[in-house]
């Protein structure tokens, strides 16, 4: 799963997870 945007950590642009 791709996502952006983390609002929970907005410092971090984009991440990918799975």
């Amino acid at each position: 799963m791709i996502q952006t945007a983390n609002s929970n950590n907005p410092t971090k642009i984009f991440y990918a997870t799975g």
